[in-house]
């Protein structure tokens, strides 16, 4: 796995929260994060659900 030495905080400001900051991550975590992310992904099945439940997986994280 390749390596980025970036030192960016990703943030979003929200409308629905009155313009305050989300922050989804410190830089130093992004990695982890992502991993962590992708392998809960692997583990889940989606084989069995209607699209509708699969969009609300989806959209609920």
């Amino acid at each position: 796995m390749q390596h980025f030495n970036f030192k960016v905080q990703i943030l979003h400001f929200e409308i629905v929260l009155n313009g305050d900051i989300v922050v989804y991550a410190p830089y130093e975590t992004i990695i982890l994060a992502l991993q962590y992310d992708f392998e809960k992904e692997k583990e889940f099945s989606y084989k069995d659900l209607s699209l509708e439940k699969m969009a609300n997986v989806m959209v609920s994280g």
